[in-house]
């Protein structure tokens, strides 16, 4: 069963791996950048050298995944995120929106309703109409034991989603599907 294991390994941890991944890559690395990558990792001939991006798709309400907006650049966007290197999702928003507050908490906070009423406090101060409150699609899974409290300010919380892409997709998966059809249990 893929994947096994830890899922964040320690840079050192490469030194067993069949396929190393850099992940969030801006764009697709010419030769030069992979050989770079690859003499920085110290990766062996035999090990495979993968790169990945993200990309982010239209959020919807996670109380009713059918309701969804798009990002505009009048929209007023509090950004409510407790995950690892936020900064690529702020990045991302940024240059689409019209201005962005965030708050942001450690990896794997687990939201209070005081830190949520202070965030609705604040949401409804915002006098703009095109105002939304945005989170990740990880982040939206605590946030949804408020719903009470964000039903009697009638607030909705958008998740962005994300979905990983490969840059030589096609190669990964027949190395990957090679593997399966080789595995021995």
């Amino acid at each position: 069963l893929l994947p096994s294991g830890r899922l964040r390994e320690w840079r050192y941890g490469h030194n067993r791996a069949q396929v190393v991944i850099v992940t969030k890559c801006q764009k697709n690395p010419d030769v030069i950048e992979e050989q770079f990558w690859r003499k920085n990792l110290n990766l062996k001939s035999n090990q495979h050298l993968f790169f990945s991006t993200i990309q982010y798709a239209i959020p919807y309400n996670i109380f009713n995944s059918n309701e969804r907006f798009v990002l505009n650049s009048n929209a007023h966007i509090f950004l409510i995120s407790a995950i690892a290197q936020s900064n690529y999702l702020s990045e991302y928003l940024l240059p689409l929106v019209g201005s962005l507050t965030e708050y942001t908490f450690e990896d794997h906070h687990y939201f209070n309703e005081e830190e949520l009423q202070k965030i609705i406090d604040r949401y409804l101060a915002v006098d703009n109409y095109n105002k939304w409150i945005i989170t990740t699609e990880k982040d939206a899974t605590r946030l949804v034991l408020f719903k009470e409290l964000l039903y009697k300010h009638k607030i909705s919380v958008f998740a962005l989603p994300i979905e990983v892409n490969f840059f030589k997709k096609e190669e990964f998966n027949q190395l990957m599907k090679n593997y399966l059809l080789d595995y021995k249990s």
